[in-house]
């Protein structure tokens, strides 16, 4: 009764957003230190900077739906947005707590791109093969 209960505990809803919000997250910190890494050895412009900043976290939000469809297998739209909302809301929520701005129109734009990004990337998991390691 026990390995159900596990069971069921890892295909709810909100298990799934959260792991996969997580592993969005991780992904999107490991992005920003290599970009952070080649800034370091590169002079990069900081047009570059303020382009390639959101990309990375439109990057983080498609992981996040795209885990987030995979482990679901079903409704790949619906729970890519909300990955994707959930990502941009968390770290949307730690800038504001550190720098104590926010920018009301950039953070709506930042919010629905990457919306968008985690609806695409709930659409690829959903759609993705399960691979199952030879016998």
């Amino acid at each position: 009764m026990h390995r159900r209960d596990t069971k069921e505990r890892k295909s709810s809803p909100s298990f799934i957003a959260g792991t996969s919000v997580l592993i969005g997250i991780l992904a999107i910190i490991l992005l920003l230190i290599l970009l952070s890494a080649v800034t370091l050895f590169v002079d990069v412009p900081d047009q570059l900077i303020n382009i390639l900043s959101p990309v990375i976290l439109m990057a983080g939000a498609y992981i996040a739906g795209k885990e987030g469809g995979f482990r679901s297998r079903r409704k790949g739209m619906s729970t890519g947005a909300v990955c994707g909302f959930i990502t941009v809301s968390v770290l949307a929520a730690v800038s504001w707590y550190i720098s104590g701005k926010v920018y009301i129109i950039t953070s709506i734009i930042r919010i629905l791109l990457c919306i968008l990004s985690g609806i695409i990337g709930g659409i690829v998991g959903v759609n993705k093969p399960i691979v199952k390691p030879p016998p």
